[in-house]
């Protein structure tokens, strides 16, 4: 239950971006876009982004915290793979943001996986404290 009512938080914020996207258009199709842009670009698996940490609770829901986070590293690896590879064929000039994004691979792994698990807990810990 407690990472279903995350996932909804998570989804929360792209979504509403999404649907005031498709408003917004109708008056301008600058912001417009650039809402849809926005809110669909966090719904990407990487760690950092609400898609991330939406799919980092899904997979600990069907498999348990140690084994999703195996799985959403690989996720995560594989999409900056296909952006190093977008930017590869796209943007030559961008070589320098592509090497960067190879670099991530290596440093992301676990430590970004465990800080945000464990910072939503001590949220919550610290919320709860002062409840109580």
């Amino acid at each position: 239950k407690k990472f279903s009512t995350e996932i909804l938080i998570l989804l929360f914020g792209p979504l509403f971006n999404i649907v005031s996207g498709l408003i917004i258009l109708k008056f301008s199709k600058e912001m417009g876009y650039f809402s849809l842009i926005t809110g669909f670009f966090h719904l990407i698996p990487f760690q950092m982004l609400d898609g991330g940490r939406i799919l980092l609770n899904i997979l600990t829901i069907k498999f348990g915290l140690e084994k999703a986070e195996k799985i959403a590293v690989c996720v995560n690896n594989i999409f900056i793979l296909i952006g190093f590879i977008l930017l590869l064929v796209f943007h030559i000039k961008n070589i320098i943001l592509c090497v960067i994004l190879a670099l991530n691979v290596r440093k992301s792994s676990k430590k970004i996986w465990f800080g945000i698990y464990y910072m939503s807990k001590a949220t919550k810990i610290i919320k709860m404290s002062k409840v109580g």
